[in-house]
């Protein structure tokens, strides 16, 4: 039987792994990303661990972070 809800979770623990793993492979700390993005931990955590949504704006600014880290590290 088809769950929306657990179709919705599924599609956040994906996206937040998928932060986390980015996270991690940047060598950066959860304390020290959440405080770039203006987040609590608890809130960036519960993101990585598919607890809590992610907004728009949100997903924008956490791409904008992987992008600029990224290019940074080109440079």
């Amino acid at each position: 039987t088809f769950s929306y809800k657990d179709f919705a979770m599924s599609e956040l623990n994906t996206f937040g792994e998928t932060i986390k793993a980015a996270r991690k492979t940047a060598k950066q700390s959860l304390k020290a990303m959440a405080a770039e993005l203006n987040i609590s931990v608890h809130q960036l955590a519960g993101i990585e661990e598919g607890r809590k949504a992610v907004s728009l704006p949100l997903a924008k600014k956490i791409a904008e972070y992987f992008k600029a880290r990224n290019a940074s590290e080109e440079s």
